[in-house]
């Protein structure tokens, strides 16, 4: 239950594994930034995303640019680059209730209720049947009927996954009504298996199960559950599978009934905030191993650069990747707020914010220089040391998305006479 189901030939179904390429990865570091920018606004549409790119980095507007848009972020959340719970699907409805505006109404309302009410006759049965419309225009004729799920019309990847969620929580819970949750290691221990495998969406699950113990402390759950970071050591789904058998639960014995509505977790967000500074802090800052790097020799780059050179793990540069690691203050010379992590075959990862942040190499006592913003660290460095010999500044902006807000910044902060922006061409 940790992905969706694979298929034996054809594309990848569920969670993949996934290298993008220079260009498409700059593409995801752009909705990052997007992403970071909105972030009190969230869950974005594809196409809110979209129409955002282009004025940023100056997207190609076309159908073609939001076809391959919405592919990159399909491979992304399906790689866990991108949280699925950041992009909305507005195709994706279910009627819910609003109100009355008189008590007329309500009696309107009431009785036509009462006249559509039916048994579940599916309760406790062998199998449930779900219905799955691709057509909207068929959701009032089929809710008559059966309980489903419209897709608007296309083919939503994170509707997929929300589905596939949603199907997996209801044969936990299934399965939780089985387990006592007076014992304390038990509960624990189920805590963490759940949040390993649905994340912040599993509390509730976990709760309205808890509540079933005399002991249950609303304080204590959200203390626990706060406390229960990702754990890949940590026992799996099957465990809770164990621990309802031996109480009697059968994979057949009964239709998985709906698990409860999620609700909002005791936890923030995740942020590699953290993660940064706990990286540039273990770095080694010494020139020679910084040019020594095979990234550094391609590039010709002959010093340290502002870098430093580490261990690092991520989604897009591997595991104990032996990295380059470029630093990203705010407001260009202050405090480290993320690093840019670069492998030996040239793949980025971002750790911390972009927003607000850059890297400046050169003299910037000096304002009668040139002065520049360059896209990546190389490029920068180039400009600096290879074209001007060490005399001219540049700015490193970490995504063609931060080129304008990074010329800003050192209007602002150093005031130079000119500001020139790179554009690089993609390749």
């Amino acid at each position: 239950m940790n992905a969706l189901p694979t298929a034996r030939h054809g594309r990848p179904r569920g969670y993949i594994e996934w290298r993008p390429r220079a260009k498409t990865a700059r593409l995801v570091d752009a909705v990052t930034g997007v992403l970071d920018e909105y972030s009190d606004y969230l869950p974005m549409t594809i196409r809110q995303i979209f129409y955002r790119l282009f004025v940023t980095i100056d997207y190609e507007k076309t159908e073609r640019g939001y076809a391959r848009l919405c592919e990159t972020l399909n491979r992304a959340r399906r790689a866990q680059l991108i949280p699925f719970d950041s992009i909305r699907d507005d195709g994706f409805h279910r009627t819910n209730f609003v109100g009355w505006d008189s008590i007329d109404q309500a009696k309107g309302y009431l009785k036509r209720e009462a006249a559509k009410y039916r048994i579940d006759r599916q309760r406790g049965q062998d199998s449930r049947l779900v219905v799955w419309c691709e057509a909207q225009g068929m959701v009032p004729q089929l809710e008559r009927v059966a309980g489903f799920y419209s897709s608007g019309g296309f083919d939503s990847v994170t509707v997929k996954h929300s589905v596939a969620q949603e199907f997996s929580a209801m044969e936990v819970w299934a399965m939780l009504r089985f387990i006592e949750a007076d014992d304390r290691d038990i509960w624990v221990k189920v805590g963490g298996i759940i949040k390993d495998e649905f994340g912040d969406s599993g509390y509730s699950l976990w709760t309205d199960w808890s509540q079933s113990s005399d002991r249950y402390i609303e304080k204590d759950a959200a203390a626990v559950w706060k406390s229960l970071g990702k754990n890949s050591k940590r026992a799996g789904i099957g465990s809770i599978v164990h621990l309802a058998r031996q109480r009697g639960w059968t994979p057949h014995g009964s239709a998985p009934e709906p698990a409860p509505k999620p609700r909002p977790a005791p936890t923030p967000r995740c942020d590699t905030g953290a993660y940064a500074p706990r990286l540039w802090l273990a770095a080694r800052f010494d020139d020679e191993e910084v040019q020594w790097h095979h990234y550094a020799d391609k590039k010709g780059i002959q010093g340290a650069g502002g870098a430093r050179r580490g261990i690092a793990s991520g989604k897009i540069i591997g595991r104990d990747a032996d990295c380059l690691i470029v630093p990203i203050r705010t407001d260009a010379s202050g405090k480290l707020q993320g690093v840019q992590c670069i492998n030996a075959s040239g793949d980025k990862q971002t750790f911390g914010r972009i927003i607000g942040g850059c890297l400046v190499l050169g003299n910037t006592l000096d304002k009668h220089l040139q002065w520049y913003v360059a896209e990546g660290w190389a490029s920068a460095y180039s400009v600096v040391f290879h074209h001007h010999r060490g005399n001219a500044v540049c700015a490193v902006a970490f995504g063609k998305h931060n080129l304008m807000p990074t010329a800003e910044i050192l209007s602002r902060v150093f005031n130079p006479h000119e500001v020139m922006v790179l554009m690089e061409q993609d390749q």
